[in-house]
């Protein structure tokens, strides 16, 4: 089950990264790749790091969508296709983002590091 629920992060990954490959940016590629291991450790720190990894590249999903939409309505040519198709990558990155605060996922990558559990407050009271 967990597997299923970690498929679309470590797909949206490795899209970024086919991405960044196609535009020749490829000094990041093996750290995104290699960063995948990560999840491999139940630490809450893993699943923030994921989260803000896929917002990081949902934003560069539409600000890639606005760019070249504009390129291509300057250009006079056809642009809403792209654009919906790159709206549906962002899209899917926000969903691979918020799969992580999945009860699955929850307790597999405790979050406790935010905020102190209960067998925490035990010990101050």
């Amino acid at each position: 089950m967990r597997f299923l629920l970690l498929a679309p992060t470590v797909l949206c990954v490795l899209v970024f990264c086919a991405s960044l490959f196609r535009g020749g940016f490829v000094l990041p590629i093996p750290p995104l790749v290699i960063s995948l291991g990560l999840l491999v450790f139940k630490s809450g720190a893993v699943a923030r790091y994921f989260q803000l990894l896929l917002l990081g590249i949902t934003g560069y999903w539409i600000f890639t969508a606005f760019r070249l939409g504009l390129e291509r309505a300057q250009a006079g040519e056809p642009w809403l296709r792209m654009a919906l198709i790159l709206g549906g990558v962002a899209l899917f990155n926000l969903f691979a983002a918020a799969l992580w605060e999945s009860k699955p996922l929850l307790r597999h990558y405790p979050r406790s590091f935010f905020s102190p559990g209960p067998d925490e407050l035990d010990g101050e009271r």
